[in-house]
């Protein structure tokens, strides 16, 4: 019986493709031509024929590419576009071929991944700004392959007049084409950004900035107190117990559960002059300003819980919702991150990161932080059925939050 066995030896990577056929089958070229390698069983030697047949990605049409003159392994073949190709062969002797040609239902003997392309990236000029006080920089960029990965883009940095770049942030970002990298205080000098593209071939790209002067970071203010921020001024600071602190707390969460905003306020400046150094009741002292849509104070408030304890949740989610407010979703989602670092079941603090991947356009990121909200908390009953919700709508929200094309 004649058998065949066929192999590509050019660049062979692994592939993880959703169909499980194609899985443990499909070998990746990084050329247009490349070597097929055949072996047919020793008693079947001598062969009269080679030919080789080929479909694209998963048509079940099959086109006869030709034959092997020498009927001797390796046969050159010459791919038509970039793309997959399901290969089949059929070795013909004295006995006959080794099967008939193949059909629409014929399985291919191997899959190819041919993507001899690299991605093509253009890296726009950095911007500088300040947001919320801290300096920012806009990167800006506009890449594209058919076979990007699902997160192509690396960022890095170097400042002069170093050559090492380090990473800007450590994991790949979407093709989103923006990144606002918020700078750390002891960063200063003149930077030079580098954003490197990757397709699922391997091949990469990478463009770099022109260099960039940054501003020295902005003096930090003086520590407020609570009593400024609060509008207690003139109110004295005396000692309270933990118990009287919490009972006003519990008081504050039930009178704003009623919609009493003026009341919970009360209790909650009464329970920062009881404590002006705990964040619990400065957090919720601002949650209860932003209810009042007072938002600026709101800021300043939970911006003083932070100083407290960086990393309390209840303040960074609070800072987020103003950030949020103000259209500022980087600011916003890098302050959810920190809390999802520290609580990685909170799933209200995955749906509000999906949101605000959503509003970035973002819609991959959207997803994966929608499915985190579903699956980490199954308590959370409530967020389940408003990300399943949005899940179930993502094709019309990402269209209301995606970019406009601009006008010709």
């Amino acid at each position: 019986m004649l058998q065949t066995t066929l192999l590509v030896l050019s660049s062979v990577v692994w592939l993880a493709f959703q169909d499980e056929q194609l899985q443990a089958l499909t070998s990746t070229v990084r050329a247009r031509a490349f070597q097929i390698h055949y072996r047919a069983n020793d008693d079947a030697l001598p062969l009269s024929q080679v030919e080789l047949w080929y479909t694209q990605d998963k048509e079940q049409a099959w086109h006869r590419y030709g034959t092997d003159d020498d009927r001797q392994s390796p046969l050159p073949f010459t791919a038509p576009d970039e793309g997959r190709y399901g290969l089949y062969m059929v070795l013909t002797n004295g006995t006959g071929p080794s099967s008939l040609p193949p059909t629409p239902t014929t399985a291919p003997q191997l899959w190819v991944f041919v993507d001899y392309s690299p991605p093509t990236v253009q890296c726009h000029p950095l911007r500088a700004i300040r947001a919320a006080g801290r300096r920012v920089v806009q990167i800006r960029w506009s890449a594209a392959d058919k076979h990007l990965t699902p997160r192509p883009v690396e960022l890095a940095y170097r400042v002069e007049p170093s050559a090492e770049y380090r990473p800007v942030v450590e994991e790949r970002q979407t093709n989103s084409g923006q990144f606002d990298w918020r700078l750390s205080d002891d960063l200063t000098g003149a930077v030079q950004v580098r954003i490197l593209v990757h397709d699922q071939a391997g091949n990469s790209t990478e463009a770099v900035s022109e260099v960039l002067a940054l501003a020295d970071p902005i003096e930090a203010p003086k520590p407020e107190t609570a009593a400024a921020l609060t509008g207690t001024q003139s109110a004295p600071v005396f000692p309270g117990s933990d118990a009287e602190v919490t009972k006003l707390l519990r008081e504050a969460r039930s009178l704003r559960a009623a919609g009493d905003n003026s009341g919970a306020l009360q209790r909650l400046r009464t329970a920062v002059r009881l404590n002006p150094t705990g964040a619990e009741a400065i957090a919720e002292l601002g949650a209860g300003l932003y209810d009042m849509r007072d938002f600026d104070r709101a800021r300043e408030t939970f911006g003083l819980a932070l100083k407290q304890d960086p990393d309390w949740p209840a303040a960074l989610e609070g800072m987020a919702r103003v950030h949020m407010q103000r259209g500022e979703f980087a600011s916003a989602g890098e302050l959810l991150e920190r809390v999802v670092r520290k609580h990685p079941n909170s799933a209200p603090t995955w749906m509000n990161l999906g949101d605000i991947a959503l509003k970035q356009g973002d819609e991959i990121r959207a997803r994966e932080c929608y499915h985190r909200a579903a699956t980490v908390d199954p308590t959370a009953v409530e967020v389940v059925v408003a990300v399943q919700k949005r899940l179930e709508n993502m094709e019309a929200l990402s269209r209301r939050y995606r970019p406009s094309a601009p006008s010709p």
